[in-house]
């Protein structure tokens, strides 16, 4: 029994095929993540690993958890929430500058976002980013 064999082209993980494709998602072949996805996963994957929880990389992380539960009393809060965040990119994300972290603290809901700004070099070409992420429970 002959069965149809698949053409070998359907198998073949995507290439570079411009400046702005330079990381791939290989879960789905045809959606390629540019530069930019990929450093706002990477910055959102540092800043919620709790330092210590990661097998192999103790040092790995933030620690925005310790302030998830805190009371939210605004500037107090907000400026340690900043620092993590500064501290931990500056250990674990060699591809960016950050240019600027805004903390909106709402003590009424006990919610805390950041909006991080950030600038990089795709290539040669200045680039920048941003990426916002809610530091609630």
């Amino acid at each position: 029994m002959n069965l149809p064999t698949p053409e070998l082209e359907e198998f073949k993980k995507p290439t570079p095929d411009s400046s702005n494709n330079v990381y791939f998602d290989y879960r789905d072949p045809i959606e390629i993540d540019t530069n930019s996805q990929a450093i706002n996963n990477s910055i959102k994957n540092i800043i919620l690993t709790p330092i210590g929880s990661l097998p192999g990389k103790p040092d790995f992380g933030s620690n925005i958890n310790e302030y998830v539960f805190e009371l939210l009393d605004g500037t107090g809060t907000s400026d340690l929430v900043k620092i993590s965040i500064l501290d931990a990119l500056s250990k674990w994300e060699p591809r960016i500058n950050v240019t600027g972290v805004d903390i909106k603290v709402f003590p009424e809901y006990n919610r805390i976002t950041s909006n991080i700004y950030y600038a990089y070099n795709l290539l040669g070409a200045h680039m920048n980013g941003e990426v916002s992420i809610p530091l609630h429970d």
